[in-house]
């Protein structure tokens, strides 16, 4: 799935059995979404995810970023109030982050210039429970944990 530059995505979810890319320079900005890939979630420099200006205020995190292969911020203009799980997470050169929580089965590369910065109380999460089956998962399924 390709997203397209120059567009305001607000209150949506985006699950897509592959891989969801945004590669345009125009500028994307993403708030309170829920993204869930099968495969890689790879987003550019002009990406913005949040609001820089709530995301501490707010207490619960602004947007959910889920993934079976890997994130890529790429430097990402900024992602503020997300939480993102994958099995690899990048943030790329210059990217910044508040409010957030990254969790990922190998080490998180965190890039040169990258600036990370918390709240004073961590944020909530708006989702309460995730119920896994007791048997296997069909093939290609996707599990969040």
């Amino acid at each position: 799935m390709e997203l397209s530059g120059g567009t305001e995505l607000r209150s949506v979810a985006i699950i897509a059995s592959g891989s969801i890319r945004y590669t345009g320079t125009a500028g994307l900005h993403l708030e309170d979404v829920f993204l869930v890939a099968g495969g890689d979630i790879t987003l550019d420099a002009s990406v913005t995810l949040g609001n820089p200006a709530t995301y501490c205020g707010d207490g619960i995190y602004a947007s959910y970023i889920f993934a079976r292969g890997s994130i890529d911020f790429d430097g990402s203009a900024g992602a503020y109030g997300v939480m993102a799980a994958a099995n690899r997470i990048l943030t790329g050169e210059g990217f910044v982050g508040g409010g957030g929580y990254l969790e990922a089965v190998d080490p998180i590369v965190i890039a040169p210039s990258t600036v990370l910065s918390g709240c004073d109380t961590a944020p909530s999460s708006d989702v309460f429970a995730v119920s896994l089956p007791t048997e296997a998962p069909g093939e290609g399924a996707l599990l969040v944990r």
